[in-house]
């Protein structure tokens, strides 16, 4: 969402069946411009989609708060186990990502 507009990842998102949402967390809530997409995508209704989580954070994890809470407004299921990075990314945080990337494809197939 940084480098790219937001009209072009929701025409993504109408497009494919999955969606893999991270955030870094910006003053306790999520990013605003990821926070601007989640609220477009709800705008929009889009239904029957899988979604993978990952947050990050120094203490207070407040942009994987509102990305659960986007999850259980969409209903939308979700594939994996979500990833939460706290105080940088260790070995172990990219080998969650890595898992979720995987579970995420397998569930597509």
């Amino acid at each position: 969402v940084s480098k790219t507009d937001a009209s072009y990842i929701l025409a993504d998102v109408f497009k494919y069946n999955a969606l893999v949402l991270a955030s870094p967390t910006y003053m306790n809530e999520a990013y605003p411009l990821m926070d601007s997409l989640m609220h477009k995508i709800e705008q929009r209704g889009i239904p029957n989609r899988y979604l993978g989580l990952m947050g990050s954070c120094t203490w207070a994890g407040g942009a994987l708060k509102k990305l659960t809470s986007f999850a259980e407004t969409m209903h939308w299921e979700l594939v994996g186990e979500t990833v939460d990075n706290r105080q940088g990314v260790s070995a172990d945080d990219y080998q969650h990502a890595f898992e979720l990337g995987k579970m995420m494809a397998n569930r597509l197939m």
